[in-house]
């Protein structure tokens, strides 16, 4: 307040001061620019509706959201009963699959509790020997190992439209394993003994897939390194990290 008031002093004294001097041309001045003081308006920060979704839930809603779940039979009632406990996913097996694609596509309808929620809608189909849609009569590993990877890329194309007419939306079924040799139980479905040709054609059926259906690249890095059938046994394999990482790591990248 002091300093305000000898600040209203001191203009006053030039003032005074400025009246008795003799007098002298006008000089006319532009006003200083104003400098603006007012405070930005913070940017609000965007919500996500996963995040409240997420902590709405309770401790149970959110261990089944994250299941994919599995059933027997082909009734959608029964299998829409199964799905309203609020699982995250449904994966199809062999003896979920009807007779026509029309029925199938009932059945994965029926999935569906709530539209706004979609289940993940899943299923192994690789082709050839491990299939479940059984009009699905394209080319499988088997075959496609021999041809240029664009043979596998428009196979695969050709599959995610069939598995996406039928309400399926994940699809297990690309092997990204890299066999030994042919004496390995899953040298018959995968892409060869070369890691740099199986990842050739790992990368063209995920484009084949892309846009249609969700892609899962299996079993696991390391897989077909190791001896025995990973339905009976667990295997293991000595293989140093550094040959797994240029060898099984490969198509997995």
């Amino acid at each position: 307040m002091r300093r305000t008031v000898l600040g209203t002093l001191a203009v006053l004294t030039m003032v005074v001061l400025a009246g008795c001097a003799p007098s002298a041309p006008e000089t006319v001045r532009s006003p200083a620019p104003r400098t603006s003081s007012a405070t930005p308006t913070p940017t609000p920060t965007p919500v996500d509706p996963a995040t409240v979704l997420v902590d709405g839930m309770t401790t149970a809603q959110q261990a089944q959201s994250v299941i994919m779940g599995a059933a027997p039979g082909t009734d959608p009632t029964s299998l829409r009963t199964y799905m309203s406990g609020g699982l995250g996913g449904f994966i199809l097996m062999g003896g979920n699959i009807p007779a026509s694609p029309a029925q199938l596509k009932q059945l994965t309808t029926a999935l569906t509790v709530d539209p706004s929620f979609p289940p993940l809608i899943a299923t192994d189909e690789e082709g050839g020997t491990v299939k479940r849609l059984p009009w699905d009569g394209l080319p499988s590993a088997r075959e496609l190992k021999t041809q240029d990877p664009g043979q596998t890329r428009q196979a695969f194309a050709a599959r995610a439209r069939l598995l996406g007419d039928a309400g399926i939306t994940v699809n297990f079924g690309i092997v990204a394993d890299v066999p030994r040799d042919s004496s390995s139980f899953i040298h018959s479905r995968a892409y060869g003994t070369d890691p740099d040709a199986v990842a050739q054609h790992v990368t063209a059926a995920v484009q084949g897939e892309h846009g249609a259906v969700m892609s899962t690249l299996k079993h696991f890095p390391g897989h077909g390194a190791a001896p025995g059938d990973s339905h009976h046994v667990i295997p293991a394999t000595a293989e140093t990290l550094d040959q797994w990482r240029t060898i099984d790591a490969e198509p997995f990248e």
